[in-house]
């Protein structure tokens, strides 16, 4: 589930995963939820963990919003590794459920 600028959620059977947003300057959010859900199902079509795929989710959303428009500014996998070595990588909270 998507929280707009306070970040994405991810729950399974046993935890509760959150990850914040970067700042970055936002120009729009038009597409920003598709970026976001497409990055997470093809994290899971590769097997990722899902720490890293809300890494990565976070980071294809935060590339998204700094260019205007629906199909401009679409990350692919390079543009997430680019934005990684001049962002870091943002880190996953998790929490056991009871």
């Amino acid at each position: 589930m998507t929280l707009g600028k306070k970040g994405i959620i991810a729950i399974d059977n046993e935890k509760r995963y959150q990850i914040g947003m970067y700042s970055v300057k936002v120009a729009n959010t038009v597409g920003v939820g598709d970026v976001c859900a497409a990055v997470f199902w093809d994290g899971l079509y590769r097997k990722l963990r899902i720490e890293e795929i809300l890494q990565r989710a976070s980071a294809a959303s935060s590339i998204k919003v700094q260019t205007p428009g629906a199909k401009k500014g679409l990350p692919d996998n390079e543009k997430i590794e680019r934005f990684f070595e001049e962002k870091g990588k943002k880190p996953v909270q998790i929490i056991e459920k009871p």
